[in-house]
């Protein structure tokens, strides 16, 4: 067998916290892998070498998928070779996208977006309400977005957003956030409405821009 890099180690250890987490026991990282098995490293090497040819997929996401999508299926690790994980992650990330805009997921992505965003500025030098505005035919909040850097749910917060939106190119959001792009109004819907979700992006505006303005005076 070939040395076990970090890489393989992480994706096996990966793939164990989400088995744990579906059966709902508690979950200790593996750290000896002396006697790891042949095949155990053949899949856990082809799912690495899949990280890191699409570094956008997340990797707790990606093993997740396919358990939040079926509450039976106990997927093993060859399961994650296949084309199927891969439509299983693709289909997870819309319907989890579909959540109201109050779950919990949305709460905890919104608060990262914020600080992700505010990072984005003082790195760039830019003040908050710059973040929006781009020169490039591929918008770098649209490849946030992509990434899952950013929550569509905090760039609403933004005054111009919808007009940001409608002015991307159609072939770039077909193929970076067409979901997103389609089910813009029933999204911001469902924002507007939101117990939680719009006051936190409201009163995290004020705390972000404020800080992104005291750090460029520094």
């Amino acid at each position: 067998m070939a040395d076990l890099t970090d890489d393989i180690k992480q994706v096996y250890n990966a793939y164990l916290k989400a088995i744990a987490k579906k059966q709902n026991r508690g979950f200790r990282y593996r750290t000896n892998f002396d006697s790891f098995e042949d095949d155990k490293f053949a899949y856990c090497n082809r799912i690495a070498r899949l990280f890191n040819q699409y570094p956008h997929i997340d990797m707790e996401t990606y093993f997740e998928a396919p358990i939040k999508l079926n509450d039976d299926f106990y997927p093993t690790l060859k399961y994650y070779t296949t084309h199927a994980a891969m439509k299983s992650y693709t289909l997870w990330l819309k319907q989890r996208q579909n959540l109201p805009p109050d779950h919990e997921y949305h709460i905890q992505a919104i608060k990262r977006s914020l600080k992700f965003i505010a990072r984005y500025c003082t790195d760039n030098n830019i003040e908050w309400d710059e973040y929006i505005n781009s020169d490039n035919l591929v918008p770098h909040w649209v490849q946030q977005l992509k990434d899952n850097s950013i929550s569509i749910y905090t760039l609403m917060g933004f005054t111009d957003f919808r007009q940001k939106l409608d002015s991307v190119e159609g072939d770039i959001k077909a193929l970076y956030i067409q979901n997103i792009s389609d089910n813009y109004i029933t999204y911001k819907r469902a924002y507007m409405q939101s117990e939680h979700a719009k006051p936190l992006v409201d009163r995290g505006f004020i705390a972000c821009k404020k800080f992104v303005k005291s750090s460029s005076t520094h």
